[in-house]
């Protein structure tokens, strides 16, 4: 296994503190729901990447959002055509990510 650099490992220390940040500002605004499904989360939510993890993108908040731990999984590992949640998840990724989101659309027609 690849160990970690030391720039690394700050930079997960940064992230660790940008998904706190994330995290109470959507608990104060009252918008803690999953980004795939569009149920409200409770607790153990998981943060999810909308453009990679590499170089900055690890801490870009602005392309960070939070589901619960089932649909995230789901949205790796099935095929878009048995993600139950799709439509939701698109939608949302339409207002929060146009470019990402295109590139969504792009796999739906493979």
């Amino acid at each position: 296994m690849k160990a970690r650099t030391p720039k690394r490992a700050k930079q997960e220390r940064e992230y660790a503190d940008v998904c706190d940040e994330l995290d109470r500002e959507m608990e104060e605004q009252k918008k803690l729901y999953c980004f795939f499904c569009g149920e409200p989360l409770s607790e153990n939510w998981i943060h999810h990447h909308l453009r990679g993890r590499e170089g900055a993108l690890l801490t870009n908040k602005d392309y960070l959002v939070v589901g619960h731990f089932e649909c995230h999984q789901q949205f790796h590992d099935l095929p878009v055509k048995r993600q139950k949640w799709r439509e939701i998840f698109m939608e949302n990724l339409r207002v929060k990510d146009p470019q990402t989101y295109y590139k969504e659309r792009e796999k739906e027609n493979k």
